[in-house]
């Protein structure tokens, strides 16, 4: 069997039944001298998935499943590309891989459903985003997350540079200024005398002109949050005359350099988990007021109803926290199984793809931050 390498999530297959299914994730190395590690730790959750499949009725299905992983286990070329997490997905019917930026705990599940909590925590916090490169007579657009970052397409004709948008209206002051440090980097103008207050004013000219080409051109139909990334001297000119609302307070200082940068991931990352987590506080004093309301709850069983009749509007589930059992869709109740059992999966990953199917907002959350200590919060629509 041949498998996929999927980016994104979720994959539509995976939100399928298939019996049986095993789910596989293990932390991974780039550096070739740790990833013989990575092939042993593997071979050992191969045996636990082996002895899961081998507690269930022999079908012709398992033999496959177990053929595809073993051949997985042979293939040079993807374990030599390794990234930092692989999270693995088997049925009879596919095979699909997720290689990850962050390592992920070595798990593995045998049920009929592939288990998601740990890659749907792991996609949660990939917020998108505009990155505006802004320079005093250039700037660039991009778009991405902290999974890659790409130039944004222009519309033919699109004016990227001081020179082409004030044109003949561009001061002779401005144009014979110097100009030093290269195209993509952060240009340094001096004026000569007087000269100060004209490049001045081409300059916020300029950042007018950008900030509306954006916001038309792109936020207004697309609107995702705007990092600005541009060196600190310009940061207050352009946002006391920036009106696209979409703009996030922090910015990265830099230049267009700092785009193709190793740094600006690191940079994204800390300003994305601080954004997620003053969201995931807003959830939870929400959570806290709707209580005393009758209007959220930490009862499984309510919960799990609730979800089934699409009335909840946000769950909360601890990322570390296992309730062994499935969900009863006709009785609309959890039934609780021994994890020994075979097809026992865990209840509240049963609850993430539900809540997924029902245009539910579901936020995986440590244990730190949890407003219950059951392993589940809802707030309720009514």
């Amino acid at each position: 069997m041949h498998y996929t390498i999927v980016q994104h999530f979720p994959h539509p297959t995976l939100m399928e039944k298939h019996v049986p299914s095993v789910s596989i994730y293990l932390p991974t190395h780039r550096l070739l001298e740790d990833q013989n590690a990575d092939r042993i730790l593997f071979e050992q959750l191969l045996k636990e998935a082996f002895t899961g499949l081998d507690n269930l009725p022999m079908t012709p299905g398992i033999k496959d499943i177990k053929q595809s992983l073993l051949d997985f286990k042979s293939d040079h070329v993807l374990w030599q590309h390794a990234l930092d997490g692989l999270a693995i997905f088997a049925s009879e019917q596919m095979m699909i891989l997720y290689q990850t930026q962050t390592p992920f705990q070595p798990l593995c599940v045998v049920a009929d459903s592939f288990h998601l909590k740990p890659l749907y925590a792991y996609f949660q916090n990939v917020e998108s985003f505009y990155f505006l490169a802004l320079e005093a007579d250039r700037f660039m657009l991009y778009e991405g997350n902290l999974h890659g970052i790409n130039p944004v397409v222009m519309p033919m004709d699109s004016k990227l540079t001081l020179t082409d948008v004030l044109g003949s209206q561009l001061t002779d002051n401005y144009q014979t200024s110097g100009s030093y440090g290269g195209t993509f980097v952060g240009s340094t103008y001096h004026g000569h005398g007087g000269k100060k207050d004209a490049i001045a004013i081409d300059r916020e000219k300029f950042f007018r002109y950008v900030d509306r080409f954006v916001y038309d051109q792109f936020s207004k139909h697309h609107p995702i949050p705007l990092i600005l990334i541009t060196p600190k001297d310009h940061q207050a000119l352009f946002r006391s005359v920036a009106k696209n609302p979409h703009i996030v307070d922090a910015m990265i200082d830099g230049s267009f350099e700092t785009i193709i940068g190793t740094h600006l991931l690191g940079d994204l990352k800390a300003l994305t988990d601080a954004r997620f987590s003053k969201h995931l506080q807003r959830m939870i004093l929400h959570y806290q007021a709707q209580h005393h309301l009758n209007l959220s709850s930490d009862n499984l069983d309510v919960i799990a109803k609730a979800l089934m009749d699409g009335r909840v509007s946000t769950l909360m589930i601890e990322i570390d926290h296992v309730i062994p059992g499935q969900l009863n869709m006709q009785k609309q109740t959890v039934t609780p199984w021994r994890i020994e059992e075979p097809h026992t999966d865990d209840v509240l990953d049963d609850m993430l793809q539900l809540a997924l199917t029902k245009g539910t907002n579901v936020y995986m959350i440590e244990k730190s931050m949890m407003p219950t200590t059951q392993g589940i919060a809802a707030n309720f629509r009514y």
